[in-house]
């Protein structure tokens, strides 16, 4: 080996350390792009009588600066950004649509009930009893617009995961064309990576990872299998699996995703199998937050409809009625489903059940103190009345015994103490006299009464909700701070996983990216070892020259 071929093995080398900076630098501003660096060493020395003597160099490959290790950190911290980002979006308007002060439930639920205390001041007002209808029509409106709206929001995740299936689909198809066009490459130079196409294919995996979280296995051949979820394949080899979005066999309004058989058809796959990304994000969304406040929105519609039928079943209309259920549904409700089906079933504002069907007197011949008041119907099972229940006080025994229509006791009397007497609660004070009676009947002209009003106005207070445990408003309150506080989890948690994804990438470009100023440093090394190779030759050439001269 001459110093000539030395010489021109250096200027190879440098030419092709020249080539790969230049291709840095070009490549500076491309996104995926991983640094590459020449790899070079000495070549075998042959060995002459001096001893072994150099033969120059060779580049032996051009590798990227990957790290695989810190490569599979990013990805999982931007598949977790990724769905955090997603979820806070998302969570982010249901948040603004229940906590709303003037869309919300709350001012519909107050606007309801001072309707119902203004028909306890104006039992007999034809406006004061429209009035009550309105603002029940006007709460079943706004039951339905916030359930409308969740229902937009669950169409909106339909549609985006329709659009995001169509979009992992064909980063698998793509990523499977590359793993061919990889081992093609490859496999003409064995031991040589195609580290462009391999850049290429890492982008399409990180695009992908940001749709949904991937894992990936290494095969020897250079391609790279793919596998989402639990391990359900995505790419395997060159090989692309397909899915689908379909409707979940148990809600189809609701739309998941589904494995594309060989032979044809769809299967669903569980929602819980998939994590990560913003496709993670929206089905997680959907089963964590949304799921949870339409569930006790529509949990609320029930309790509230339920609790103010009830009472108002408990009361007479206008005409001497028994009072029928004020809300309604359309269909059988669900918990899930109930707040949009809420309506208001009475049209007719005689209706309406303001008076109590009960009415009690105290007889003009008692000589006691005691008083009764108007008596608070509890059951409907033993009216109307066949006949008046007469309380009559036993001194004696310190009770009441009621006798006529209704025939029970004997009640013992503590003043204040209310007894139940035929499905109807009295409270007697005072201090009644041996033989005084106190009459329980139909109360037949109720017109003016507000007794069952009054009853229907306390509810705004009652523990209807959550099992009995809270008012309305408590409950509707307990929703608003339940969403709320997850948000801000959520929010946090997103701000916290994002700057996780700035670190990881800082130290993966420390690796990969390409530093200008450490291309431009190269660009003038291999300057000057191109400069000095070429000198070298010239200097081979100089000395072959003067050989050839002596042989003339």
């Amino acid at each position: 080996m001459g110093v000539f071929s030395i010489g021109l093995s250096g200027l190879n080398a440098a030419q092709a350390g020249l080539v790969t900076t230049s291709h840095n630098i070009s490549n500076a501003g491309t996104e995926g792009y991983t640094r590459q660096r020449t790899v070079q060493e000495a070549q075998e020395p042959f060995f002459s009588g001096g001893g072994f003597l150099g033969t120059g160099t060779k580049i032996t490959t051009t590798l990227r600066q990957y790290d695989q290790f810190i490569n599979k950190q990013l990805l999982d911290a931007q598949a977790r950004s990724s769905e955090l980002d997603t979820y806070e979006q998302q969570i982010a308007q249901l948040d603004d649509l229940l906590a709303d002060p003037d869309a919300g439930l709350s001012p519909a639920l107050q606007d309801f009930f001072r309707a119902v205390q203004d028909l306890s001041a104006n039992p007999t007002s034809s406006a004061a009893r429209q009035s009550t209808i309105s603002a029940g029509e006007a709460l079943a409106s706004r039951f339905q617009l916030l359930d409308g709206r969740m229902n937009e929001i669950r169409g909106d995740i339909n549609s985006q995961v329709i659009g995001h299936v169509s979009s992992i689909n064909s980063y698998a198809q793509g990523i499977a064309e590359i793993n061919k066009r990889i081992q093609g490459a490859e496999s003409a130079g064995p031991g040589q990576p195609a580290n462009d196409l391999r850049d290429q294919r890492d982008q399409l995996i990180t695009e992908l990872n940001r749709i949904i979280k991937v894992s990936t296995v290494q095969q020897s051949d250079g391609a790279i299998s793919v596998f989402i979820g639990n391990g359900q394949s995505l790419v395997v080899g060159n090989i692309p699996f397909q899915l689908a979005a379909v409707p979940d066999p148990a809600d189809p309004q609701r739309m998941t995703l589904g494995q594309v058989l060989g032979g044809g058809g769809t299967v669903a796959i569980p929602e819980s199998m998939f994590s990560g990304g913003e496709l993670g994000g929206l089905l997680a969304f959907r089963s964590e937050s949304l799921d949870d406040a339409q569930t006790a929105l529509g949990q609320l519609a029930m309790d509230f409809a339920n609790g103010f039928n009830a009472q108002h079943r408990l009361g007479q209309t206008l005409d001497g009625n028994p009072g029928g259920d004020f809300f309604g549904f359309a269909g059988t409700p669900t918990a899930l489903t109930a707040a949009s089906q809420i309506r208001v079933t009475i049209a007719d504002t005689r209706d309406v059940a303001a008076a109590s069907p009960v009415a009690t007197a105290a007889s003009s011949a008692n000589t006691g103190t005691a008083k009764v008041d108007g008596g608070r119907v509890l059951n409907l099972a033993s009216l109307p009345f066949g006949s008046p229940v007469s309380l009559t006080y036993d001194s004696g025994t310190n009770s009441f015994n009621a006798t006529g229509g209704v025939t029970a006791g004997p009640f013992a009397y503590t003043a204040g103490q209310p007894f139940s007497v035929g499905g109807v609660e009295v409270t007697i004070t005072g201090t009644p006299a041996n033989g005084d009676v106190f009459t329980l009947g139909n109360n037949a002209n109720g017109r003016n009464d507000n007794r069952n009003a009054l009853q229907l106005g306390s509810l705004q207070t009652a523990s209807l909700a959550l099992g009995g445990t809270a008012s309305l408003q408590s409950a509707y309150a307990s929703l608003v701070s339940d969403v709320g506080s997850r948000s801000r989890e959520v929010q946090i948690t997103a701000r916290a996983a994002t700057t996780l994804v700035e670190q990881t990438t800082a130290t993966q470009q420390g690796i990969s990216g390409v530093n200008l100023d450490e291309e431009a440093a190269n660009l003038l090394r291999y300057q000057q070892l191109y400069q000095a190779n070429s000198k070298v030759i010239q200097i081979a050439g100089k000395i072959f020259d003067e050989i050839l001269a002596l042989g003339r």
